[in-house]
Parts: C-alpha cells; sequence; structure tokens
C-alpha cells in the first residue's frame, strides 16, 4: 500500500470510528447509566454535575468510557463485538484495533510530514512504534511526549483519537509522578490505573493539544 493509500485508508477509519464510537457513547442506555460512576473515577462528576476543565478533557472521558474495562472486567467495545448488532467488516476490523488497543506515555523521537506519520518511543514499556497522524506530524515537536491510545489497524496504526500533551523537559517529573499515583491510585486494572494517572497528570502538568 502506497502513502498515498494509506493516508485515504486512514482518513476512512478515523470517520468511521469516530461516527461509530460516538453512537456508542449516545445512544446506548446502559454505557450512559454508568456515567456517574466513571465520572466519579476521573474526578470530572463532582456535586451532581460533570466539570471538565476544557473539551480534551471530555472526549478523554469518552474514550475511557468506551475502550477500558469498567463493565465488569469488559469494555464497551468487547460488549458491542459480543452482540448482535450487525457489523460491516470495516467496522469489524475497528472494533477489534480498539479492543486490542492500549495507551502508554510517548516520546515523539521522529516525524515525516509528507507521510503524515510520526515515531513514537513508549516510555512505559519499551519498544517504538509509528502512528499516521496528520495533525502531530506537522505540529508536534520531536521530544514532546504524548500519553494517548494507540490503534493497530490492517496496514497502518493511528491513535484513537484523544491525546495528553507534555513538554519533553518534564519527561523525568512525569514518570516519578506517574509511579507515584500508579500506587495511590491503584484499581484491579492496571490500564484503568494508567488512564486515571495521566488524566490526572494533564491537568497538573499538561500543554494543550488539539482534538483530531
Amino acid at each position: 500500500m502506497n502513502t498515498n493509500d494509506q493516508i485515504e485508508q486512514y482518513k476512512r477509519y478515523r470517520n468511521l470510528a469516530k461516527e461509530y464510537l460516538s453512537h456508542l457513547v449516545t445512544e446506548i442506555d446502559d454505557t450512559r447509566r454508568n456515567y456517574k460512576r466513571i465520572g466519579k473515577l476521573l474526578g470530572v462528576f463532582r456535586e451532581k454535575a460533570f466539570i471538565f476543565e476544557d473539551e480534551n478533557e471530555s472526549f478523554a472521558f469518552i474514550d475511557f468510557a468506551l475502550c477500558e474495562k469498567l463493565y465488569g472486567g469488559r469494555s464497551r467495545v468487547d460488549q458491542e463485538l459480543d452482540s448482535q448488532a450487525e457489523l460491516t467488516q470495516e467496522m469489524i476490523e475497528i472494533l477489534e484495533a480498539f479492543k486490542d488497543s492500549s495507551t502508554s506515555l510517548f516520546e515523539i523521537v521522529d516525524k515525516n510530514p509528507e507521510k503524515s506519520t510520526i515515531q513514537l518511543r513508549d516510555l512505559l514499556n519499551g519498544g517504538e512504534t509509528e502512528i499516521i497522524d496528520i495533525h502531530f506530524s506537522k505540529l508536534a515537536p520531536v521530544g514532546g511526549l504524548l500519553f494517548c491510545r494507540v490503534v493497530l489497524l490492517p496496514g497502518f496504526n493511528m491513535n484513537s483519537g484523544v491525546a495528553f500533551g507534555f513538554r519533553s523537559q518534564d519527561k523525568e517529573l512525569i514518570l516519578r509522578r506517574y509511579r507515584a499515583l500508579s500506587k495511590s491510585k491503584f484499581t484491579i486494572d492496571k490500564s484503568i490505573t494508567r488512564f486515571i494517572a495521566f488524566f490526572n497528570l494533564n491537568r497538573q502538568f499538561g500543554i494543550p493539544v488539539k482534538m483530531l
């Protein structure tokens, strides 16, 4: 697959994912009934109301509600795949990819605006991965830090559409604070704990990141 074909497929899958996953949040009663409980985990539901500091936090809440195993050890994406919903092959591929996705703190080690790609080094687990991201490939600085969910699709990788940005000079501070928070805010699931920790770190040390 050449670069242009990859980017076109990326745009198509990105739009399909955004549309379908938004449907899961806004139209599925079971998910909506859990909002308050999930909001309390992230600290955004207080005094009978949701309070987000910015738009990115509201998108992060949706990502958390859909992709983390918050429903008896299963995610909302897991539930949808196991349901009797009629899904196209593309939607099955997208949901399977989101089901297997994971979050981490990444350092941008290289970028290629012509190919719309960035190379990420995983600071929590080791290794590197390349993702397509039109916005970050043009504007994000090499050395910058991103907490995001990487989604592995046939032929290319992308992030889920939500990211927290941090300054390169704060790398050691962020890693130390994450280790402390991962102990103090530990839940039964490491992935949930990681998301909660970085949600809090973003409030303290994050820099603005445009949603894609």
